[in-house]
């Protein structure tokens, strides 16, 4: 029996930045591509296979630009690269960030044609263990030159990708770290966000959290388990808007990205880095220990997120100890955190939005949670659930998710949510794995970009926050 929670007696949740995450590629094609797969398969659409590899393949070349390519590994399928074109997937230019700023004005997104800079990158460490001076000095140097370049310069930045690449090249089948660079775009201009809608996003992503707080609470309580006094450190929640409603679309602990986003973002803006760092001390006592993972060990975003974080408390006064541990974000009086179970909640996608959905408050802030089911992939099934949940235009669209909790865990092939075409081979890869398939958000906003094509992108609004009581 689900058991829904509103309320948690003190969250002391604060937002400590905002940012936009877009698409790189457009959406303007899609609905004629699905029509003419429609057309092609006649009435029998819903129960045939997708377009064959050719035809797939085909689409793909059409639809990449040279900025959508740019920095795309040799290992990855363009196939697969088109798809995260569509995902606001932060891998080279497949998608950007941007800083939102509140505005009074009733402006929303963009104010006029934007460049997205390469400020985001990062040398990969498990490269730096392995070169001799000569060459560490080789990817600095290129590192330094990528950071001068934009959008419009796209054929510079690939040839400089492919510099790097051939002074340390990446082992074939390496899961994470393809390149001995990595870096993703974000913008010279803010996304800007009209003052009453943010508050009503900090209202609702307060919500969200008490719900979840107050959900793990009782639920140690019934299970007898010794609650920790913080349930969580840090965390992230992503919106999207279709019409005048706003969509949860994940919920993430820890906020994976946060200082990293802060960072570049601040850097093309020419602003102070500003990561919050008062709200996060004023959780704190005067000691907290922040573990080394293989992450932030291999991985030049990982170490960058981690160190800055330590260095920032360090300065405030904060005595910060570090071990190596791969579960906890951080440990604060010898208590791991996240909570297991807030992070199992948090995880259990269909438990989660279960609770969310039940939520009187949300429903009075207009909050919807898109509509999913998890099942191994099936044509028949996946393209009639499309038809009953689609939204507005044909866009022919499914998310599909990694299942992240352990009733439904097969492997640790962990992969980003993925925004696939019904007509696309990706649809149904995996085999019989399990996956969770989400309804598609058309939050959609036309964007101008210097160096590629204008047209209609999608977007999320992703709130990085800290929770717990102040010391």
């Amino acid at each position: 029996m689900l058991i829904v929670f509103t309320n948690s007696k003190s969250s002391q949740f604060k937002v400590l930045s905002t940012i936009a995450r877009l698409s790189g590629g457009v959406y303007d094609e899609l609905p004629r591509i699905f029509q003419n797969w429609k057309k092609y398969k006649g009435d029998y659409y819903r129960f045939n296979d997708p377009f064959d590899q050719k035809e797939e393949l085909e689409i793909t070349k059409n639809y990449l630009t040279p900025m959508l390519l740019c920095g795309k590994p040799e290992s990855i399928d363009i196939r697969r690269w088109f798809i995260k074109c569509l995902s606001n997937d932060q891998t080279a230019f497949t998608g950007f960030t941007s800083l939102v700023d509140v505005v009074e004005s009733e402006n929303f997104g963009y104010d006029g044609r934007i460049k997205l800079l390469p400020l985001a990158s990062f040398i990969e460490p498990f490269v730096l263990e392995i070169l001799d001076k000569t060459n560490k000095d080789k990817l600095i140097k290129i590192q330094q030159k990528l950071d001068e370049l934009d959008s419009t310069q796209t054929e510079e930045i690939s040839r400089l990708i492919t510099e790097a690449e051939n002074i340390c090249p990446i082992e074939k089948g390496r899961k994470k770290g393809k390149s001995p660079i990595f870096f993703y775009g974000v913008t010279d201009k803010p996304f800007n966000i009209q003052k009453k809608l943010y508050e009503r996003l900090e209202r609702i992503a307060e919500t969200v959290y008490s719900a979840l707080n107050s959900a793990t609470e009782e639920w140690n309580i019934r299970l007898g388990n010794q609650g920790n006094n913080r349930n969580i450190f840090t965390g992230s929640i992503d919106f999207m808007i279709f019409e005048d409603y706003i969509y949860v679309i994940d919920i993430g602990v820890p906020a994976v990205g946060y200082v990293a986003d802060i960072v570049a973002t601040s850097k093309a803006l020419n602003r102070k880095i500003d990561i919050g760092i008062e709200k996060i001390i004023s959780t704190l006592s005067n000691s907290i220990t922040i573990p080394r993972n293989m992450l932030s060990k291999e991985l030049g975003f990982f170490k960058l997120e981690r160190e800055y974080l330590i260095e920032a408390l360090k300065q405030n006064g904060i005595n910060v100890d570090e071990i190596d541990d791969e579960e906890p974000e951080v440990l604060i009086n010898n208590e791991k955190i996240p909570n297991p179970t807030f992070d199992y909640i948090s995880r259990n996608q269909i438990l989660r939005n279960d609770i969310l959905k039940a939520n009187r408050q949300l429903s009075e802030l207009k909050t919807k949670i898109p509509e999913g089911f998890i099942a191994q992939p099936d044509d028949f099934y996946l393209t009639r659930f499309y038809e009953k949940t689609k939204l507005r235009e044909d866009y022919g669209l499914i998310v599909k998710k990694k299942v992240l909790f352990k009733e439904y865990e097969i492997d640790d092939n962990y992969f980003k949510p993925l925004v696939v075409p019904v007509w696309s081979r990706e649809l149904k890869s995996g085999g019989k794995k399990i996956n969770l398939f989400e309804q598609f958000i058309p939050s959609l906003i036309e964007t101008d970009i210097a160096g590629d094509r204008k047209g209609k992108r999608c977007y999320e609004i992703r709130m990085y926050f800290i929770a717990g009581d102040s010391k």
